[in-house]
């Protein structure tokens, strides 16, 4: 909520705007009942034509007047409400791009996309329907004044019967609030499933498993589609109560103004105009219902967003405070031990080593024991470890994020590659390389029989589902060559790269990158050869092999 108060405050403007709009309109529409009397009374009732048509004239121009106000004032609201909706889901955005990693270990992406999405539903709060109400409450207090002024007791009917109107218009919110929280969860694991199954369709169809998760997924959908029956319920059954409670007091209320008109207290056009304003008095109370069904999935939708971005995650949010770096010299782990918030166990328990400029180490080690997490850790992914990792002279969890990783460049073992050319991810590597530069040094990856037969204006899909796995390794590591970095990470980098891009990879890191830090993860002994230092894990334990004058 508070997002929402600092993007009105911005729109003061407009919304002062609105309530004038509002004023206005509240203003006709409580002549125009006086008007209605006025044709009738000071017109048809004394047959005179003149006044008929002057007053006539005037009802007539005050309808479209309000007519044009409504509009003026329908579009400034649809302006409004889509400027503070974008703004909002950018600053969103912006919050989920620099939230730790370990905010990501918890949320899979179509889970936080369907949340992301909720925004959408905070449109409900800025409709027509808000100004509305505060249109019709001031014309109800319009009309109640001039009930009064024609008879108390008309007046008294009418306020007795708020309160029971009010009361019938609460019923069920409670009840709608629970059901829209129940269906944004049970779209955001539907979208989730859904998601889940197209990544996986080779998958799906290589273990013949397309029938189970189409199952799967329909079981999804039809509890969804329950809950939105029992939400529609719900809302129908609560609508529907007020309505007719509204039109059996009206028609009471009518039957008293018709009593007082057979005892000649009041006119034929008292009944023109009270009828209408009668219908004033309780159109804000429906209206409020209207406006508390529709907002029960806004309501739903802003505690899911505060909850998910008000996480503890939230205090370690990712930002670009802290020491600058301009190069690394050298790293050391000290007694580091980590484990992750999903896990119970340590996967690192007091490993020390260091690395200076010119060092290549290799981890090896079976699957989860810590090889990557080491990565992770050196990229500042996660700061909640034990012990000390220094760069430089400097604790990492003192540098700037940004800055140290402009200087580390990693070919993860899992690689993503972004919409759009073969070209441009490698560009992604550094964009404020001038087109020269890249082009130069793209031309001496070329030269060294890297990324041959990759045509580089090639439109990478789905992550690149047109490539093959040697030629996404090779678009990693030409995008990590962009990088100006003194450390460089191999994560299975050329495990399925052909025996050509294999040369070309060893050369280019001999030849070009002799003075950078190269830690190589891997589980075979492939590129042993190129290192001076081995480290082997195994349960959470660091086994120095190879050091830097040989074995040690």
């Amino acid at each position: 909520m508070k997002v929402l108060k600092f993007y009105l405050k911005k729109s003061l403007k407009n919304v002062v705007i609105l309530v004038l709009l509002t004023l206005f309109i509240s203003f006709l529409s409580n002549i125009i009942p006086i008007l209605s009397q006025m044709v009738f009374d000071e017109g048809i009732m004394k047959n005179n034509v003149f006044n008929i048509a002057v007053y006539s004239s005037i009802l007539i121009g005050a309808y479209i007047g309000r007519g044009v106000l409504n509009h003026f004032s329908d579009y400034l609201i649809s302006a409004t409400s889509a400027k503070i909706i974008a703004n909002v889901k950018n600053e969103i955005i912006q919050k989920i791009l620099k939230m730790p990693v370990s905010f990501f270990d918890k949320q899979s992406t179509a889970y936080i996309l369907s949340r992301l999405n909720e925004v959408n539903s905070l449109s409900s709060i800025f409709t027509p329907t808000v100004f509305n109400f505060l249109s019709s409450t001031i014309s109800m207090i319009g009309a109640l004044m001039y009930i009064l002024s024609k008879s108390i007791e008309i007046f008294v009917a009418c306020v007795s019967f708020i309160p029971v109107v009010y009361i019938i218009s609460n019923t069920s919110i409670t009840s709608l609030n629970r059901y829209s929280r129940e269906m944004l969860e049970a779209t955001a694991n539907t979208n989730n499933k859904i998601h889940s199954a197209l990544e996986g369709i080779i998958a799906l169809k290589e273990l013949n498993e397309e029938e189970h998760m189409n199952q799967s997924i329909t079981k999804e959908v039809n509890q969804l589609a329950l809950k939105t029956i029992h939400q529609s319920k719900t809302a129908s059954k609560s609508s529907q109560m007020l309505n007719v409670m509204v039109l059996v007091v009206q028609t009471l209320i009518i039957g008293i103004i018709g009593f007082f008109i057979t005892n000649k207290k009041l006119t034929i056009g008292d009944y023109v105009s009270m009828t209408q304003y009668v219908g004033m008095i309780y159109s804000p109370l429906i209206m409020l219902q209207s406006f508390k069904l529709s907002i029960q999935p806004t309501i739903a939708a802003i505690s899911r967003i505060n909850s998910m971005l008000s996480s503890n995650n939230t205090e370690n949010i990712e930002e670009s405070t802290g020491k600058k770096i301009d190069y690394i010299k050298f790293v050391k782990f000290e007694n580091v031990s980590f484990k992750y918030d999903t896990s119970n166990e340590s996967i690192l328990n007091n490993i020390c080593f260091d690395l200076y400029s010119g060092d290549r180490i290799a981890f090896i080690g079976k699957n989860g024991s810590g090889k990557t997490t080491i990565a992770k850790l050196l990229l500042g992914f996660y700061k909640n470890y034990s012990g000390n990792i220094t760069i430089n002279d400097y604790e990492l969890r003192e540098l700037d994020i940004n800055s140290l990783r402009s200087k580390i460049g990693i070919v993860p073992q899992n690689i993503y590659l972004f919409e759009g050319s073969v070209k441009e991810n490698i560009r992604i590597g550094n964009r404020v390389l001038s087109e020269k530069e890249f082009q130069r040094r793209l031309d001496r990856l070329l030269e060294y029989g890297f990324l041959n037969g990759l045509d580089l204006n090639k439109k990478i899909i789905d992550n690149g589902k047109n490539l093959s796995k040697g030629q996404i390794q090779q678009i990693a590591f030409a995008r990590i060559f962009m990088k100006d970095v003194d450390v460089l990470i191999f994560d299975e980098a050329t495990s399925n790269m052909d025996q050509n891009a294999k040369e070309a990879f060893q050369n280019i890191l001999l030849d070009l990158l002799h003075d950078k830090i190269c830690l190589f993860i891997s589980h075979t002994d492939e590129l042993m050869y190129l290192v001076n230092k081995k480290i082997v894990l195994n349960d959470g334990k660091a086994d120095i092999v190879y050091d830097r004058e040989g074995i040690s």
